[in-house]
């Protein structure tokens, strides 16, 4: 695991690794966004996900805005598709969710980046942090946002 240069990340509540100085990622990433299935309840986060992950030049991708699926199989395959086809995994926290565990799990075995935010008050486990590149803490959206840019900017070439 590469390690942040705590001198490019000032202030932030992060920790994880970063790539090299050598390493060539491409110009737009796919950003698979991760997070728990609740029906119009975290809408505002996954917009504002999306606008960062834009914002510092990335694709993002929300599979919960597929829509439900209803044949479960049918659903994981579709999931696990489009995180085999992602650069980054941002998985959103800030409540738990089994799903969102297991595309961690299955991410992790790729070695790209995984991020996790969650909620300043919110206790996540220690088994994502422990397969998290970046965990970030936020306070509330604007937090986020600046900490995440932070982040994100170390995969533009």
């Amino acid at each position: 695991i590469l390690k942040v240069p705590k001198e490019s990340l000032q202030g932030l509540k992060v920790w994880g690794s970063q790539p090299s100085q050598s390493a060539k990622f491409p110009l737009l990433m796919k950003v698979y966004i991760a997070i728990k299935y609740e029906k119009d309840k975290n809408l505002e986060i996954i917009s504002e996900l999306k606008d960062i992950i834009n914002a510092a030049g990335h694709t993002p991708y929300a599979f919960i805005e597929e829509g439900y699926i209803q044949e479960e199989k049918e659903m994981m395959e579709r999931a696990l598709q489009k995180l085999s086809q992602s650069d980054i995994l941002l998985v959103e926290a800030s409540n738990e969710s089994f799903g969102a565990g297991i595309e961690a799990g299955y991410f992790f075995q790729s070695g790209k980046p995984i991020i996790v935010v969650s909620q300043e008050q919110e206790k996540i486990s220690r088994t994502l942090k422990g397969i998290a590149s970046n965990y970030i803490s936020y306070k509330d959206l604007g937090d986020l946002r600046n900490k995440l840019m932070e982040i994100l900017k170390i995969f533009n070439n």
